[in-house]
């Protein structure tokens, strides 16, 4: 009785380990999205930036 106790009891810690490991994995990708995210955000600003900086010295005024 014990025994069949135990195995079932390691069996619920090993899915809740599973469990566990998945869900730092999608964290571990949503942050890595939001990273990326944040790059090209940056990098389109600072094309922006320069179209802007562009247009302003091209500009005959």
């Amino acid at each position: 009785m014990a025994r069949r106790w135990l195995a079932a009891f390691g069996g619920l810690l090993l899915l809740g380990a599973t469990d566990i490991a998945g869900d730092q994995r999608r964290l571990a990708e949503a942050r890595a999205g939001a990273a990326e995210a944040q790059a090209k955000a940056k990098a389109l600003e600072a094309r922006a930036g320069r179209e802007r900086d562009a247009a302003a010295a091209a500009d005959p005024a």
